[in-house]
């Protein structure tokens, strides 16, 4: 029954996944006056992120990738995010 409900959600949000996750970041880090010179690029970036992960992902889901560099992959980049966070912080450090 769970994997239904996750499986529900997860369709519900297609298609606003980044976008969703744009505006959760943006109401969380950027502040509340924030120029929009300073949402438009802070936003350029977010999605620019996004994609670069997308296109790795994809490469990653080609056939002739083998599974365990794939996994390697996955995990390398993991932990490459969380020693950045570790090094600045938590993303609503000081709020």
């Amino acid at each position: 029954m769970l994997v239904d409900e996750a499986a529900r959600h997860v369709i519900a949000r297609r298609g606003r996944l980044v976008r969703d996750g744009w505006q959760q970041y943006a109401e969380k880090i950027l502040p509340a006056g924030a120029p929009m010179i300073q949402r438009q690029e802070t936003r350029r970036a977010f999605y620019a992120g996004a994609m670069h992960l997308l296109l790795t992902m994809a490469e990653l889901g080609d056939p002739e990738m083998d599974e365990d560099v794939g996994a390697e992959v996955l995990e390398a980049t993991k932990r490459e995010i969380e020693a950045f966070v570790r090094r600045i912080g938590t993303p609503d450090e000081g709020r």
